[in-house]
């Protein structure tokens, strides 16, 4: 039983490293046959490196004590890490709730 479950797990895995090699695949040569209606997606991505980029630079590795970290087998690095993906989702979080809320009161305004 334990065997069948093992090579169960092989296949899921196979299958899914197949499935994201082709879309990957697809994704890029769509991207490379539509380069002009493609550049918006390429600025989000941009964007999406830069605030990354911005949050992994302001985060602290030291948040949370020494003690934690050991606890958990965490390093300062991973701690940097988790941090920055945090920011990075507080940042996207409070701009798409400002970007609604701008888009509603301009939309109040064009009446």
């Amino acid at each position: 039983m334990n065997t069948l479950v093992n090579i169960g797990m092989f296949v899921t895995y196979a299958l899914f490293v197949v499935a994201l090699v082709a879309l990957l695949y697809f994704a890029v040569t769509q991207f490379i046959d539509n380069i002009r209606r493609s550049k918006t997606t390429l600025y989000a991505v941009v964007a999406l490196v830069v605030v990354y980029l911005v949050a992994y630079l302001c985060s602290s590795p030291t948040d949370v004590g020494e003690a934690f970290l050991e606890k958990t087998g965490t390093s300062l690095s991973a701690s940097k890490f988790i941090g920055s993906g945090m920011l990075m989702f507080y940042i996207l979080f409070f701009g798409t709730i400002v970007a609604l809320l701008g888009a509603e009161v301009a939309k109040l305004f064009k009446k």
